[in-house]
């Protein structure tokens, strides 16, 4: 049901020149109901190929495209009504809501406490940063519920989450659950590992051999899951799908 909306946004690049490739790093923050987001790549953040971007933007969304640059403070950006996007640099382009207006100011101006070092600092370093995809989590009260749904109440003591995404010539994600007890990361281990064992049977044939690549381990107060995906993975899958 997605597919038409994905092609949507590939033309919405394409109609600004850009494709995935352009965008070096993309990074996201947020809390609640607001959010800060960076897109840097090869003159993203030049006038005209923003204002490409943002109104591609809006009109994704279902909103008149009207984007105007004004300068304030001596930075370029474009305001709006819930929030406003930073030309930082001609590779650099930074939107954020409006109640982190100020403190994203700020960080441009080389000023305020960024991520690194700030509560997620801990976290954010076990990471491998250079990887194609990271984020750094705490972990709401919701997910408890989510454990329980999952069948894995043992994992509902976490109290963040990380994980990375390695796109080469095999995809590979590890995702990370920090727990306050090596005890309970050790139980929440037992727990998936059950989950994975039990849910061996009920798989299609042609994945089994995917899902033996998923692997459990606690190190510490931390239990970590490792998945490799093959390119044959994705011909299984959609086979399955087919014999469905």
């Amino acid at each position: 049901a997605q597919e038409p909306r994905v092609q949507e946004a590939r033309q919405a690049l394409r109609g600004c020149g850009l494709q995935l490739s352009s965008f070096e790093a993309v990074y996201m923050g947020s809390r609640e109901n607001e959010f800060a987001l960076v897109l840097a790549g090869p003159g993203l953040g030049e006038d005209a190929q923003a204002i490409c971007i943002i109104e591609a933007a809006q009109r994704f969304v279902g909103a008149a495209p009207s984007a105007k640059i004004s300068v304030e403070k001596g930075k370029k950006i474009m305001a709006f009504p819930d929030g406003r996007v930073y030309l930082v640099n001609d590779d650099l382009l930074l939107l954020t809501t409006a109640a982190w207006q100020p403190s994203v100011g700020a960080l441009i101006d080389g000023e305020g406490q960024p991520a690194a070092s700030h509560d997620k600092r801990e976290l954010i370093a076990t990471l491998d940063t250079r990887a194609a995809a990271w984020l750094a989590a705490d972990l709401p009260r919701q997910f408890v519920m989510l454990a329980n749904f999952m069948g894995v109440p043992e994992a509902a003591a976490a109290t963040s989450f990380s994980g990375t995404l390695q796109l080469n010539e095999r995809v590979t994600l590890e995702l990370t659950a920090g727990f306050e007890s090596a005890a309970q990361a050790q139980t929440a281990a037992a727990g998936l590992d059950a989950l994975l064992t039990k849910a061996e049977p009920e798989i299609p044939a042609a994945l089994v051999n995917a899902l033996g690549r998923v692997h459990v381990g606690h190190v510490s107060d931390r239990v970590r899951l490792g998945f490799e995906i093959q390119s044959g993975d994705f011909a299984a899958l959609a086979a399955a799908k087919h014999a469905m």
